[in-house]
């Protein structure tokens, strides 16, 4: 099962963590901007309970009775390799599936943890790959993560015995730290590298500058007028709208604003016209006899756009900006009083 165009478009607000460190930095993301974090690994389990031997067989198969062990990591390292590269094809479009519609309720999603790269790299540059070089990382030392202390207090078996099962488990998740993968180089992932001299913060800075996210997370805003309730519809995908008597206030980020043109453009009644702001510009969208007429402006300038303005309302303005200010809400938010 492979995933659409169509599907991956949908989740242009997902933004991918691979390597080692992912749920550190993500966390670190998630309670500096208020993101939603998707934890692949978290999701594995979930996902099983909903997965077919038909559509998923890998995610349905018995490795532990098949192989007559008593624990995952006792499997042979070999089976554990391949069953995990056909574990996250069956599994990826599932968790694709999620983000579609967790896309719709939060403007940025961090997805970390284990997926099928092969799934994902064709349709997104939101990835970035994070390389440990230090000494200091365990697999499984994490809360979020298997221990071995089941093996270490097996009775069972001889201290040997177990020494050799642990060995076999770190085979198991890899012992090539500091190596990049092929698929990294190949495809030209963004990289950042950390080891045992550079904090969480300092790593999660570097994404956060790789991913645009202080950029990202600069709201739009716009006061909307010749709109009916429909607006409202809006805050199911991550709109914020505040009803100012018959008009409204809406913000909503950067990354949503297609969504709010195509909004405008199917709504705005005849001869009225909307403004947002964004990344320093103003967006002006004009429903006239002929459709939709759009323009970006800087710097307040475009005699244009103010001729039209005088024509829709029938009045006179000294300027585009002494316009826009009159507006309590454009005030609040460009910082003008």
């Amino acid at each position: 099962m492979w995933l659409s165009e169509n599907t991956m478009n949908n989740i242009e607000n997902v933004y991918f963590l691979w390597g080692r460190g992912k749920t550190t930095i993500a966390n670190i993301l998630r309670d500096r901007f208020g993101f939603y974090v998707y934890s692949a690994d978290e999701a594995r389990d979930r996902l099983m309970l909903v997965a077919t031997p038909e559509k998923q067989p890998y995610m349905c198969r018995d490795f532990e009775a098949e192989y007559g062990v008593s624990s995952f990591w006792e499997l042979p390292s070999e089976v554990i390799a391949d069953r995990e590269v056909h574990f996250l094809e069956e599994m990826t479009p599932m968790i694709i599936n999620e983000l579609d519609e967790l896309s719709k309720q939060h403007s940025v999603i961090i997805c970390e943890g284990d997926i099928d790269y092969k799934q994902i790299i064709e349709f997104s540059d939101n990835i970035v790959y994070l390389q440990n070089c230090g000494t200091k990382f365990d697999w499984f030392n994490r809360p979020d993560h298997d221990n071995l202390d089941y093996i270490r207090n097996r009775t069972d078996i001889d201290e040997t015995q177990k020494q050799a099962l642990i060995n076999q488990a770190y085979a198991s998740v890899g012992n090539n730290e500091g190596v990049l993968p092929d698929y990294v180089i190949e495809h030209n992932i963004k990289v950042i590298t950390w080891d045992d001299n550079i904090t969480p913060e300092e790593t999660s800075a570097e994404v956060e500058v790789c991913f645009g996210f202080c950029e990202l997370t600069k709201p739009c805003y716009s006061y909307v007028m010749g709109i009916d309730e429909s607006v409202l519809s809006l805050t199911k995908y991550g709109f914020d709208v505040k009803r100012d008597g018959d008009n409204y206030a809406v913000t909503f980020s950067k990354k949503k604003a297609p969504i709010w043109e195509d909004f405008i453009s199917e709504h705005l009644q005849l001869e009225y016209w909307n403004e947002y702001f964004v990344d320093g510009k103003i967006v002006f969208l004009f429903h006239l006899q002929d459709g939709i007429k759009r323009y970006e402006i800087e710097n307040y300038e475009n005699d244009e756009v103010v001729h039209l303005c005088e024509q829709l309302c029938e009045c006179k303005f000294t300027s585009l900006k002494d316009m826009l200010l009159e507006n309590w809400f454009y005030r609040e938010n460009i910082g003008e009083k």
